[in-house]
């Protein structure tokens, strides 16, 4: 399982327990360093997408990780969600600052064998609230 907590230094990290039984858990040591990870396995390769937009790789599913040189999105990606579809991986994601806040949504094409090269598509916006009582007018 991975979690991510806040550490000594009140910055948010990632870590990794494990269990036998899905009731008891022991943490591994090492952090990593994204917080809220989404996860895909992509051509025999395990992917990590942590807060804000940074993307891991690793050749085992409990790693080490390292990490893409540039994040996937803007700086003030703040929540995602992630789905594979053939070589493109699909980002929704919602921005700090935005208000109100709405889902938007971009594509990364990941069959580029330099993981750095792949650039994200530029945002589409998929919904945002429209009536008074979804926060439309706040």
């Amino acid at each position: 399982m991975f979690y991510h907590c806040q550490d000594d230094t009140l910055s948010q990290s990632s870590q990794v327990a494990l269990s036998r039984n899905g009731i008891d858990f022991s943490a591994l040591d090492g952090v990593i360093l994204g917080a809220y990870l989404r996860s895909l396995i992509f051509r025999e390769a395990y992917y990590l997408l942590g807060a804000p937009s940074i993307l891991y790789r690793s050749d085992g599913s409990l790693g080490p990780f390292e990490v893409r040189s540039t994040s996937l999105l803007d700086s003030d990606t703040r929540h995602t969600g992630i789905w594979l579809d053939g070589d493109t991986l699909r980002i929704v994601w919602s921005r700090v600052g935005d208000a109100t806040e709405r889902i938007l949504l971009s594509s990364i094409d990941l069959s580029n064998d330099d993981w750095n090269q792949s650039r994200a598509t530029a945002s589409t916006e998929l919904i945002r609230p429209m009536r008074d009582w979804e926060g439309a007018n706040q």
